[in-house]
């Protein structure tokens, strides 16, 4: 097997959340300055404070509470079906919140994978006008477990989680034994360091924001 796609997904009702798009304001930024490297148009609009170049659309006909469901989740980043990325998460906002974090990394303070990541689907699809690159994600099971007092010997309880950590772990492992490596944009897993043009972009948005 050379690539996994995300219809190899078995045992797993997978949802597609939407695919990232190109800002406007990026689009014509980067028209008149096509000439350059896409890194050095990178380093002038982020020099300039333009904000973030991509955004994000939505499935239209996804329900709005799913995209909020708080409930522990595994999502795949794809560039045309084939998986780049596979991550985890419970964070409030539910899938919608996760995706946020992607798609508003040229903005506040973004972790540097983040930002690396926006970058990367930036470049994508600047450069690969028939690139498509899409979120998919799938809920995990809830379980119940009895929770017994750390200090006391009374009120014991039955309660529900929703844990991802373990998931993302065995998912990925599945994947690298597939496969021979983890996703492509799994930088960490992979033990890569990110591309260094894009290492030293993120530290000149730091700094710039440092200025501010």
């Amino acid at each position: 097997m050379k690539v996994i796609k995300i219809n190899n997904i078995r045992n797993y009702q997978i949802i597609r959340a939407g695919n990232f798009v190109l800002r406007e304001e990026w689009e014509k930024f980067y028209k008149d300055k096509k000439e350059k490297d896409i890194i050095e148009v990178f380093k002038d609009w982020i020099i300039q404070g333009m904000g973030n170049i991509i955004r994000f659309n939505y499935e239209e006909n996804i329900e709005r509470e799913i995209l909020s469901d708080e409930q522990a989740r595994i999502y795949f980043i794809t560039i045309n079906e084939e998986i780049v990325k596979i991550g985890g998460s419970i964070n409030r906002g539910g899938i919608r919140g996760t995706i946020s974090f992607y798609e508003n990394a040229l903005t506040g303070s973004p972790g540097r994978p983040r930002f690396i990541i926006h970058l990367l689907i930036a470049e994508t699809l600047t450069l690969n006008l028939n690139s498509k690159i899409e979120v998919y994600f799938t809920f995990l099971p809830i379980c119940d477990v009895k929770y017994k007092p750390f200090f006391s010997d009374s009120g014991e309880e039955d309660i529900q989680i929703s844990e991802y950590k373990i998931f993302e772990e065995k998912c990925l492992e599945e994947f690298k034994k597939l496969l021979g490596k983890y996703p492509a944009w799994n930088f960490q897993e992979n033990k890569e360091s990110y591309p260094e043009n894009l290492e030293k972009l993120y530290n000149i948005y730091q700094r710039e924001v440092r200025k501010k």
